[in-house]
């Protein structure tokens, strides 16, 4: 009679163990109190009551260096709104104090990769652009100072309103935004700093006023920069307003020269006669063209190894964007079969 053996298996799914998060000290009525926040105790989380969490002018918020962040889950505050997410009102001072090695975090509560797993579920939930909404700057009422800060999954994440004395923003990162990076309606500037994967865009001045906004070298997500009309090349995040933008990290500040045969007739190759050699010495023509204007350190033709420097066509203009002609005649070759080519540099990139 066969043995049978019966095993009985049984699956316990494992579960998360959510990290320990610090709630900063908020008053309803009040607002934000005065306080530090600490890298021992990040991640903070900023939870949702339906009063836009202010910060009152008087108080003053400082966070440290290596700080995280976080936003709490949307929240229906009347019954005839859908869910909102959470926003927080600067009419205080905020001071912000990451470094290059420790920035500090804005993020969504479901941002596993920047505080650990607030809500310990695992990779169940993911952030999304839009899982908050907004830090809202009164600069009237406060002094403002951000750097080394990196903002994510927000809406509008940085809006700025109000007053004349424009925040100390430096060495920023605004990505994964449902609309902008920086939304503003005041004069600001913004150096060294990056954009990227917002949906909306980079920056964008506010619906009531159109200041100028000094945000050149920054990084808009492509070093073509950033996508706006002045800039018909560019790719990266859109910028709305009067943004000066240019120049930018990542440009290309040097553009390689361009060789090209003349429209001469029987130039078309760069050699006239190009058949035989008996009737007149051969003559080599090119055009020399440079969008950055560099005239050529050196422009050769070279004829089966032998270098012959060319010399620029009597009548030229000088510009080299719009192309110069350059020319050699030779009454050195022999009868027979020659390979020729041409060589050039702008002293910075040769071709």
């Amino acid at each position: 009679m066969p043995v049978v053996f019966l095993f009985a298996f049984l699956f316990f799914p494992s579960t998360a163990k959510a990290v320990n998060y610090t709630v900063i000290s908020y008053d309803y009525y009040s607002g934000f109190s005065t306080q530090t926040l600490i890298k021992a105790k990040s991640p903070y989380l900023i939870p949702h009551d339906c009063s836009q969490n202010k910060l009152y002018a008087g108080k003053t918020l400082t966070i440290e260096a290596g700080v995280v962040v976080k936003f709490g889950t949307p929240r229906t505050c009347s019954w005839w709104y859908p869910p909102t997410p959470v926003s927080v009102g600067i009419s205080g001072n905020l001071i912000v104090n990451g470094t290059p090695e420790e920035p500090v975090v804005f993020t969504s509560y479901y941002d596993d990769a920047n505080g650990g797993d607030t809500n310990g579920d695992g990779n169940v939930t993911q952030p999304n652009p839009g899982n908050w909404d907004r830090i809202q700057l009164n600069t009237k009422l406060g002094n403002l100072t951000i750097k080394n800060a990196i903002f994510r999954y927000g809406s509008n994440m940085m809006s700025i309103t109000n007053g004349t004395v424009a925040p100390i923003l430096e060495n920023l990162e605004f990505d994964h935004a449902s609309a902008f990076g920086i939304t503003t309606g005041i004069p600001i500037t913004i150096h060294n700093s990056s954009f990227h994967d917002n949906r909306g865009g980079a920056i964008s001045r506010d619906q009531w006023n159109n200041p100028q906004i000094d945000a050149t070298n920054n990084w808009w997500g492509s070093d073509t920069g950033p996508t706006v009309s002045s800039n018909p090349n560019g790719t990266g995040q859109r910028i709305y307003g009067n943004v000066l933008y240019d120049p930018w990290i990542g440009k290309v500040t040097n553009h390689a020269p361009v060789l090209s045969f003349s429209s001469d007739n029987g130039f078309d190759d760069g050699i006239e006669p190009n058949t035989t050699f008996i009737s007149a010495p051969p003559t080599f023509k090119v055009i020399y063209t440079d969008n950055d204007n560099d005239a050529p350190s050196y422009l050769n033709l070279v004829i089966d190894d032998t270098i012959y420097p060319l010399t620029k066509v009597n009548g030229e203009d000088g510009n080299y964007t719009n192309g110069e002609l350059y020319s050699f005649t030779t009454t050195t070759l022999t009868s027979g079969t020659h390979s020729y080519h041409f060589e050039t540099s702008d002293s910075k990139l040769a071709i």
